[in-house]
């Protein structure tokens, strides 16, 4: 026992020495060595999660956060299966995570004994490496590198590594693990590349620029010349002059007079799909991509050129050739017209969509905001940006762990943190309140229409009503349940005059808390079909 513990004890410090101060801890019994070396420093803050796919998603939220590396641990078998979500959502979004998954040894794998998977290269296909630690435990230098090179990479590339401890008992015996001092540690300063000739050129040759900015925008506001259109996603946290941009696209079937002949993008992926195929039909649309990744996907089926260059001397750059002011001017007549539109739909009326808007308005100042998949985030897409930080799991689109990625976040921060979810993603991940520290700055508003309304709303799936019951999953449930379990405030409304009623006590309730918006579908159907029928 002393030499594995001695390995792992070394292999923790690693990390540790490189910046790691979180992990989320599931239980179990192969991870032992794992919860003992890591429990018994007070420099690395341990949480705890039941279920391992919230647990995962968690550490998401905590990375999300904090912008650094942080490690998850489960005991062997299919436990390391539950973490996949998270993982494949970590490497689409570009959140760093430490995936730490405890083995039996080699030889027990396919042996007819219990929880024993294939766990080597188990997220092969979405992980940017991965690594066995040796089943025996003679050199501690062997732990050593793989701490070092699995922590780099994390935090090098921001994407999830993978790292396999097979350990064979006996590993409960007394051991007392020799912890070394942290050194400090500083993150290496942003370094960017000059802006290349060709795209000075292309720029002023250009009669029409559109810049985009995409989710996981690089931090840091970017200041723009008045006189530019700028889109930027509902997650990418940075500012934007064409309020409405997404509800405008959405609803409008020609945009040819706005089709840009240039386009810069920063961050990654949009949540508009209707940006996506406008601008795929542009023919010969060139594209330059403001960033440091190694492959820039075509979602506009362009040929990207990326350069690492600071966006902000870009915009600078752009304010100096100056722009066509036709072609802004053309998009300001075409939002002006669809905006009179917009705020004339029957706003009184207590729908999913018409609720968000009201309290996305009333959210505190400094709030921060998650949003889950599904019609949540789209609603919130489709309003003007308040300028509040806003995050949302689009790197996989799914609905599992929603709650867990924002109630993770929420320990990171002392500002009040918002979600705004559905029905089905909160009851879906209900196991995120399974934690023995809930933080108390986390509310949750739950937008109840009995289940998967967004089939209802969008395109294709209304047509065929014998197969709607089966998308749309009908319930009776409510939040309640779920909030007596876990010991949260409860708060529901079905009107504006309740939601006026509770919203006070809901915001200034001392703990957690889940307000419950329960809504006629009916009702959110009609108005989503006015929405979509502007014209402009």
């Amino acid at each position: 026992m002393a030499d594995l513990q001695n390995c792992v004890t070394s292999f923790v410090q690693t990390l540790v020495n490189q910046g790691l101060r979180h992990i989320v801890v599931s239980p179990g019994s192969r991870n032992f060595p794992l919860i003992q070396a890591f429990s018994a420093r007070s420099d690395v803050e341990c949480h705890s999660s039941v279920d391992e796919r919230s647990a995962a998603f968690m550490a998401l939220g905590l990375s999300i956060g904090l912008k650094k590396p942080v490690a998850i641990c489960c005991t062997s078998g299919t436990a390391a299966l539950n973490f996949y979500p998270a993982v494949a959502e970590a490497f689409y979004s570009g959140n760093p995570l430490l995936v730490i998954t405890a083995d039996r040894p080699p030889e027990r794998i396919d042996n007819w004994e219990g929880q024993c998977i294939r766990q080597s290269g188990l997220f092969d296909q979405h992980i940017l490496s991965s690594y066995d630690t040796p089943a025996s435990y003679g050199d501690e230098s062997v732990f050593v590198k793989i701490a070092t090179q699995a922590y780099t990479q994390a935090q090098l590339y921001m994407g999830p590594v993978h790292v396999n401890m097979p350990f064979e008992e006996p590993f409960y015996e007394d051991s007392n693990p020799m912890l070394k001092p942290t050194p400090g540690f500083e993150d290496a300063p942003k370094v960017f590349d000059p802006i290349p000739q060709d795209l000075e050129d292309e720029l002023k040759a250009a009669q029409s620029v559109l810049w985009l900015n995409g989710a996981s925008c690089p931090k840091g506001k970017i200041r723009y010349n008045a006189n530019m259109v700028v889109l930027s996603d509902v997650i990418s946290n940075q500012g934007e002059n064409m309020d409405h941009w997404e509800a405008f696209i959405s609803s409008s079937s020609d945009l040819e007079d706005l089709s840009p002949d240039l386009i810069i993008t920063t961050g990654s992926y949009f949540l508009s799909k209707k940006l996506r195929i406008w601008l795929a039909g542009i023919d010969h649309l060139t594209h330059w991509h403001m960033g440091s990744q190694k492959e820039i996907p075509t979602p506009f089926k362009t040929q990207p050129r990326a350069v690492n260059c600071d966006p902000q001397e870009v915009a600078d750059l752009l304010k100096t050739i100056g722009q066509n002011h036709s072609y802004v001017e053309n998009w300001e007549s075409r939002m002006a017209l669809f905006k009179e539109q917009f705020n004339s739909l029957p706003w009184g009326g207590f729908t999913e969509f018409s609720v968000v808007s009201t309290l996305y308005d009333k959210l505190p100042d400094r709030s921060v905001l998650h949003v889950s998949n599904s019609m949540p985030i789209r609603y919130v897409g489709y309003l003007k940006k308040r300028g509040i930080d806003q995050y949302s799991n689009r790197g996989t689109s799914g609905i599992d762990g929603c709650t867990s990625t924002a109630l993770g976040f929420a320990k990171t921060t002392s500002e009040p943190v918002f979600l705004f979810t559905g029905d089905l993603a909160f009851f879906y991940d209900a196991n995120a309140f399974w934690t023995n520290d809930i933080p108390t700055n986390l509310k949750v508003i739950m937008l109840n229409n009995q289940g998967g309304g967004i089939f209802r709303l969008i395109d294709g799936p209304s047509r065929f009503p014998q197969s709607l019951v089966w998308q749309t999953t009908p319930h009776q449930r409510s939040g309640r349940h779920v909030a007596d379990d876990h010991r949260l405030g409860y708060f529901t409304c079905s009107t504006w005059a309740e939601l006026t009623r509770e919203w006070e006590d809901f915001l200034n309730h001392p703990g957690c808390a889940v307000l419950e918006v329960k809504t006629d579908m009916k009702f959110n159907e009609e108005f989503y079909s006015e929405f979509k029928h502007i014209k402009v």
